[in-house]
């Protein structure tokens, strides 16, 4: 009976260690003091930021405290979702890309960051999703033995 007891609460922690972001909409804070709405996406092992058009991917950046443009950049020959430098500002950021654009300034064929609804770029985020689960899982089972 304490075996089976024993199995039943470690499946469940186990289980419970997996949680989704929250999936209402949420209002985050820059640090000049504007703000802007967005969405939580992933679960504690990758997450990241879509904005209230669930179009720009966004990530913290936790030296500039600001949310920013995410871009994914290859560290030590593994893809990683990394803040671009780039201070997510969305009336500026439609603003200066349709200036840009008039003024033929922009290449309209590479984007400066992320969008959510590619399917390249949901590929890619599934990829590296899948990749931190399965390395947090192996960690966790080598750990609670």
């Amino acid at each position: 009976m304490k075996k089976i007891l024993f199995i039943l609460i470690f499946i469940y922690s186990n289980i419970t260690f997996a949680g989704p972001a929250y999936p209402g909409e949420i209002e985050f804070h820059q640090t000049d003091g504007s703000s802007f709405k967005g969405y939580l996406k992933g679960d504690e092992w990758f997450n990241w930021i879509e904005d209230s058009n669930n179009r720009t991917v966004l990530k913290y950046n936790k030296n500039s405290k600001n949310y920013e443009n995410a871009i994914v950049q290859n560290i030590n020959g593994v893809a990683e979702l990394v803040p671009s430098g780039i201070k997510f500002a969305p009336m500026l950021k439609r603003n200066l890309k349709n200036s840009l654009s008039n003024e033929g300034l922009m290449n309209k064929s590479s984007p400066n960051t992320l969008n959510s609804t590619t399917s390249t770029t949901q590929n890619t985020l599934s990829d590296i999703w899948q990749r931190k689960r399965n390395n947090a899982l192996k960690h966790m089972r080598q750990n609670y033995r």
